[in-house]
Parts: C-alpha cells; structure tokens; sequence
C-alpha cells in the first residue's frame, strides 16, 4: 500500500523517532485498506535506513518482525514467544527491535495475556505496533499498555491522481474508483484490479439494499457458492457499509466480532449473516 494521505503522521513520526521519543507501544487503526500496515513497515524501515517507505518485497529488515494471521486466520501463543526472543535481542541497524503485528484483533486470548506480560517489562529497544481495524475486539488492560493512533480515510482527489500517476490508471476509471472507495486506497486499487472482490462487493452491496423479507432468499444463491469464505464476505459488507456511509458503530463491532468468532466455530452463515443486518436497521 502506498503512504498517501498520511503526510502529518509521517512528519509526527519522523520527528519522534529523530527526537528518540517513541512511545514502545501503538496501536494503529482505521477502516481496512489505508495502509496501516504500510505506515508501520515504512516507519521500521525509516528507523533502520532512513527512508519512510515500505521497504521492497526483496528487502529484509534485519531489525523488524512482522507478525501476521495464520492459515486460521488469528494469531496465537507461539508467534508471541517468537516476539520475546526477537525483542530480547540486541538492535543491529536501528534503535529500535520493532515488532510489527497485523490483524492485532486477531490475538486469541492466549495470546493476548502473553502479550500484555511482554508489554508490562520490555526491554529498552522494544517497539510494538499493533495494526488493527478494531481495535476494541482487544482487551481493556492490553490496549491501555498502547498509545493509539488513528488512520483517517484519505482525501478523494489524492487517491485519483495516485491512481492515474502511479497505476497508470485511465482517468475515468480512477475518478471512480476514488470516489466510490470511501477514502480507501487499497480498496480503489482492488476495485481496478480484482475481479473476485468485486464479485463480492456487489453481492454485499444488494444484500444490505435487500428488504428484509427478501435476504434470505439473497442468501440462497450468496451461499451456494463453493468458494464461499464467510470472513471474506463479512469484510465485503463492512467495506459496502462503510462506503455506502452506514458508519453504524454497532454493525462496525458486530461484524468484527462475527469474523473473529468465524476463526473459532464452524458457524451457520446464514444465522450469522441474518443476524448481523439486523444490526443496521435498515429495510426492515
């Protein structure tokens, strides 16, 4: 993802870390695709060689550990004692050992406690960054232990012109990737570029449109999909919520709830998915 919009959180950043004055412990968030993630690596990088950007897929940083969901898709005790013996061990190229762990919403709750101890005593060159889109699926007494920094939606004009300068995207099509993308880079580029999200978008945009009476039904078809991933699908409703501006705090937390509830239970879809367009109140 690229740095874009975030031009105030870079120079924040910069200066922190050139003033020694980094907290050792974030939590980054927003709305999916802004390039949270990014920012992170680009900051590791930035402590490790200079450059605030994210370093190229070729490019190892000898002092970051990126910490990611696992074929469950959460993330569990053992990727946090990998986190211990990566911290208790001396910086290379940069002040800091910086663990970067993305999905932060996704630590089960063994992980959690684990972490959380990690975070009561850590040693003097730990820099944890949690990425997270929700980050009150976390525990009160973990995130206290973290200084939260919020990702706002980027403007749409310079989501446009990246598109057109960077993607070498027609202009027509940027201008609407951008406008329809809810201030979302990552989600404009997935617009452009990926077919099987944009399948899933729509069927999620026509489910929350359906009247109520007419969504189980809606389901039927949604559901006899082999390929149906119901995270995947959850996401797609959160993003068509989310840009069709149903900024609705409770569907928001229900739906990241019922994704990280998916990684657990073998669930029945269509309860869930019935269930959780409730919570929008809308078509009823």
């Amino acid at each position: 993802m690229p740095l874009i919009g975030h031009e105030n959180l870079i120079r924040d950043f910069k200066a922190l870390a050139g003033d020694r004055k980094l907290s050792q412990g974030y939590i980054f968030f927003g709305v999916p695709r802004l390039g949270k993630r990014s920012f992170a690596m680009a900051l590791a990088n930035h402590l490790e060689n200079g450059e605030f950007a994210e370093p190229a897929a070729n490019r190892v940083l000898s002092d970051a550990l990126l910490i990611r969901p696992g074929e469950n898709r959460t993330i569990g005790i053992d990727p946090i004692r990998d986190i211990k013996i990566f911290l208790w061990q001396m910086p290379n190229a940069s002040p800091y050992r910086t663990v970067i762990i993305d999905g932060g919403e996704r630590l089960t709750d063994e992980a959690q406690n684990a972490l959380l101890k990690i975070t009561e005593e850590p040693p003097a060159a730990a820099l944890l960054i949690l990425v997270a889109d929700d980050p009150e699926k976390l525990r009160p007494t973990l995130q206290s232990r973290f200084q939260k920094v919020y990702f706002s939606p980027v403007p749409v004009p310079l989501i446009e012109r990246w598109l057109k300068t960077e993607l070498r995207i027609p202009a027509d099509k940027a201008k609407d990737a951008a406008e329809r993308s809810a201030g979302q880079p990552g989600l404009a580029k997935m617009m452009l570029t990926d077919e099987s999200f944009n399948e899933r978008h729509a069927a999620a945009r026509k489910f929350l449109s359906a009247p109520a009476s007419g969504r189980s039904l809606l389901l039927k078809d949604i559901l006899v999909d082999e390929h149906f991933d119901l995270d995947l699908f959850v996401e797609a409703l959160m993003i068509a919520a989310y840009s069709e501006h149903k900024r609705d705090k409770i569907f928001w937390h229900a739906a990241s709830e019922l994704r990280r509830q998916a990684s657990y239970f073998n669930l029945n879809p269509r309860i869930q998915l019935l269930n959780l367009a409730k919570t929008l109140n809308i078509n009823e």
